[in-house]
Formats: structure tokens, sequence, C-alpha cells
């Protein structure tokens, strides 16, 4: 028989089958504990990206887990689910992506380069970079959708299905015309209505995540071309040789 030391030794919380459960499909990141004058369990949650003591209840199944965004010509997005994806649903399908040039129509402050160069690529290192403000060319690298609008406003009307995934550009994958799997917009990644209206159905705000990866290489016709008069004469084509008019400004979401 084992002798008492007198040391009160304490012991940790014990939980139902139910909240174990909800553990387990939490993952082993999170810590679940009782806290004094609550009912229930609280979930303190040890991720950066997440306050903590908030409850994290993953989405029903099926979902989009991953939105994957090629660049390469032709462009495409294609899908990863959690879950059995409906089977009416095709996983993969065209987008067009940021072309490194507005438009002569553009409201100031779209685009930095108001034309192109037929000599280079708009959208080269570094301006396929996030840190690229005024670029106007979609942002390579690994985020999340932040915020879902099903009605974005902007001047003059909405832009339906529209998912941020880098607010700070005002960068979104949403519906828009025309997509023809080639960099037509002004950063955004544009869809046809179809998919845009199935994927916004099935993604989760911080819960899918945003893989932008290729280099895209966006046409520059004639009529765009720096070297030409009219183009030149289009404010902000200074900026179009590869320097931008202001690093800190940041892009209008307004525009796709």
């Amino acid at each position: 028989m084992s002798r008492q030391t007198g040391v009160k030794r304490e012991q940790g919380p014990k939980f139902s089958a139910g909240t174990a459960q909800l553990q387990r499909a939490l993952g082993n990141q999170t810590l679940i504990q009782r806290r004094p004058h609550q009912e229930g369990p609280s979930i303190a949650i040890k991720n950066r990206a997440a306050p903590l003591n908030r409850l994290m209840r993953l989405p029903a199944e099926p979902y989009v887990k991953k939105i994957n965004v090629n660049l390469d010509s032709s462009q495409t997005v294609s899908l990863e689910w959690q879950g059995t994806p409906p089977s009416d649903i095709h996983s993969t399908f065209r987008c067009s992506t940021g072309k490194g040039y507005g438009d002569p129509d553009d409201p100031p402050g779209v685009c930095n380069r108001a034309c192109c160069t037929a000599e280079g690529n708009m959208c080269d290192p570094p301006f396929d970079q996030p840190g690229s403000t005024g670029s106007c060319c979609t942002p390579v690298g690994n985020f999340v959708i932040q915020q879902k609008d099903r009605e974005h406003e902007v001047t003059g009307g909405t832009i339906p299905y529209w998912m941020y995934f880098y607010r700070r550009r005002g960068i979104a994958i949403h519906e828009y015309f025309p997509v023809n799997g080639t960099p037509i917009s002004h950063g955004c990644v544009r869809l046809d209505s179809t998919n845009a209206e199935m994927l916004f159905n099935h993604s989760h705000a911080n819960v899918t995540r945003v893989s932008v990866t290729g280099r895209a290489t966006p046409d520059c016709p004639t009529s765009r071309d720096c070297s030409t008069s009219a183009a030149a004469a289009t404010p902000g084509a200074q900026e179009s040789r590869g320097q931008f008019a202001s690093l800190g400004q940041e892009e209008v979401d307004q525009v796709a």
C-alpha cells in the first residue's frame, strides 16, 4: 500500500464524450477548459490568427477548404474540398486575373500604370508581390477568404459574389464579365456567374484558404502600348515604364 504524503494533487478537468469529440474535431492545437461562472466548456485557441476563448465551429461538409488560382496561361481556378463535393459541380474552371495596367476610363488612383510595354511583362516581380500596391497585378502567395459580400457596393452599382482575400489592396474573387483565361482585370480574380455563385455558397471566411501561384503574362494591345501617342497621353503613363506613383496608396476595390 502506498503511503500518503499529505500533498494534494490537482486533477485536470473532466469532459463529456461530446466535448472530447469536439476537441478531436478541432485538432490538437486547442485547449479546452472550464472557467468559473460559465456553463459548459470554453475553448482557448492556440492560434495567433484566432482570438483566445473563441469557439471555432467547422462548417458543415462539403465545403471548399482551398482555392488554387493558377496565373499561368490558360488561367484557372481549382478547388480542394472537405467532404465529397456535389456531383453537378466542376472543381476546375477558367478565371481572369490582373493585367498590370489601367484602362482609359478608370477612376483616378486605380492603377499606378496607365499603359503597357510590349517588350516586358507587366506582372513580373516585384509587381506580382502582395506589397506592390497599385500594380493592378494579382498578388502571388497564400491567403484566406477574409470577408464575403453577396452584393458588393461599388460606384454605380454592385458586383455579385465578392470574396476578399487580400483586403489591404482590395483584392477579391468575384463575378465579372468577361472571363477568358487571360489577365484582363485590375488585380481581382474574375469568375463567370455560375462558378462565382457556387464558390460563394461553398466557401467560408477565415476557413477557406487561397493559394495564388504561377506567372501572369498580360497582353499589350497596340492601343494601350506606352509608345503610342494615345496611350502616352493617358494620365499616369509615365509611371507605366516600371515605377509606382506611390507605394503607399492602396488600390481602389471598386474596379474589377
